[in-house]
């Protein structure tokens, strides 16, 4: 298994990767996922702490970018995610009401913003279609119980009817 590829790993960091291996959404996810020399972990970080976050070792630009960067698209809170959708609306600069929320994560990928809003105190739901990304979000999850406790993953795609009228949805 490789860890922490970006930096040297914060003690608690490399403690949250070593208690999830004993706990039994890790136990529970190796059998689906194979040899474990094919799980690494990257140090993120977000406004306020480091967490672990699962990538894949290889051939993925998002955990390429998060294991060299320890960050995907330079966003490290929700602030400035909302701060960008503002600008990108051409409207004044949204700021969150209360500290936490719901986010729908769509297409969450290996789940880079659901980590980031769970850490942040926001329920996510996070729909991811494709099993290898759900099984690196289910993995980062395992490793951060804290966040884990506000995520509910989906297991389905999200497309308008138009999308699939024809009745074939790949």
């Amino acid at each position: 298994m490789c860890s922490f590829v970006h930096a040297p790993a914060p003690a608690k960091v490399v403690a949250a990767v070593s208690a999830a291996m004993q706990r039994s959404c890790f136990a529970g996810l190796t059998p689906l996922l194979g040899d474990t020399k094919d799980l690494c972990f990257a140090t993120v970080s977000n406004h306020s702490a480091s967490y672990a976050f699962a990538v894949r070792p290889r051939n993925d630009v998002v955990s390429k970018f998060i294991r060299n960067t320890g960050a995907w698209e330079a966003i490290a809170h929700p602030e400035k995610l909302l701060s960008m959708a503002a600008r990108v609306a051409g409207r004044p600069s949204l700021r969150m009401a209360h500290p936490s929320g719901t986010m729908l994560d769509v297409g969450s990928n290996m789940g880079y913003f659901t980590m980031q809003f769970a850490k942040a105190g926001w329920s996510v739901l996070a729909v991811e279609p494709m099993a290898h990304n759900r099984r690196a979000l289910q993995l980062s999850l395992c490793a951060n119980p804290d966040a884990a406790t506000r995520v509910r993953l989906i297991s389905s795609a999200l497309g308008s009817p138009a999308d699939t009228s024809d009745g074939f949805c790949v």
